[in-house]
Order: C-alpha cells, then sequence, then structure tokens
C-alpha cells in the first residue's frame, strides 16, 4: 500500500461515513500530503502519512477519547470502525499507534496491504472552543451496506 493508496481509501471510507457532524471530508495540499474532516464548527481532523520509516508501537484507543474539541481521537475512532464494519480488500491489517517522539498515545493508524505498510498520523485544529456537542450525535450508528 503506498501513501496515495491509503489516502485514497481513507477519503472514501470517511466520506461514505455520511457522519452528520462532518461538513466535508477532502484532500489537501496534493496528492499525498493528507486527508482532512472538517466539522459543522470548522473545527478539523487531519490523517497524514508519516515520511519514510517511522518507530511505531501499537496504542489501543481509550475508552475515553477525551475532549470533544479534540477531534483526533474521534476521527480516528470513527476510520477504525469503518475498517471493521467495511473490511476493504486493499487493506490487510490495521492498528492504532504510538510514533515515537510524538507524545500523544494513539497518534495515529498504521495500514498494511499489498506492498507495504504506511503510517497516518492523526492531528486536529481549527476553532475547537465553539465545537459540537457529543450527545447530540450519540444514536449516530455508520450506514448499512457501506462499500469503497
Amino acid at each position: 500500500m503506498t501513501p496515495a493508496e491509503a489516502l485514497d481509501l481513507v477519503e472514501r471510507l470517511l466520506t461514505a461515513a455520511q457522519h452528520p457532524d462532518v461538513s466535508r471530508v477532502y484532500r489537501y495540499d496534493g496528492a499525498t500530503s493528507g486527508v482532512a474532516l472538517t466539522y459543522r464548527s470548522d473545527a478539523k481532523a487531519f490523517f497524514s502519512p508519516m515520511p519514510g520509516k517511522v518507530g511505531v508501537q501499537p496504542a489501543d484507543l481509550p475508552e475515553d477519547l477525551g475532549r470533544w474539541t479534540f477531534r483526533g481521537n474521534y476521527a480516528l475512532k470513527m476510520l477504525v470502525d469503518l475498517l471493521e464494519a467495511v473490511r476493504p480488500a486493499a487493506v490487510t491489517g490495521w492498528r492504532t499507534v504510538a510514533i515515537d517522539k510524538i507524545a500523544m498515545k494513539p497518534a495515529g493508524i498504521e495500514l498494511s496491504g499489498p506492498g507495504g505498510t504506511v503510517v497516518l498520523r492523526v492531528t486536529s485544529g481549527g476553532p475547537m472552543g465553539l465545537d459540537s456537542d457529543p450527545a447530540d450525535f450519540e444514536n449516530w450508528r455508520l450506514p448499512e451496506g457501506i462499500t469503497v
């Protein structure tokens, strides 16, 4: 799997999710720079490929994902849920990971497929102080029959 293939897959999965708080899923800064989610409040989460070989260790998502205003963990959880539900043929394995020299744990996801493994770092930004209330989306579920 190449970084471009991983980002294509992530973009398609997150778009197919149709989360009611996500207003836009898009590629930014070219084909291999990353995928961004923009929420209704204009808060953002980003998935960006890590360059070269980076040290990673398995790091599970915690039960408590932290403040809702930090969208990275919530976007990562949505992506993991999508991978588990859809099981794309292009992905032979995935795991959330800690990335060497990055304090946040987990800091991203490792996607494996034919031809290689890609590590995507997850970050967040934007006006997070004006963010949505997670209670508004407690009953939201992934749509049935998502394919990518």
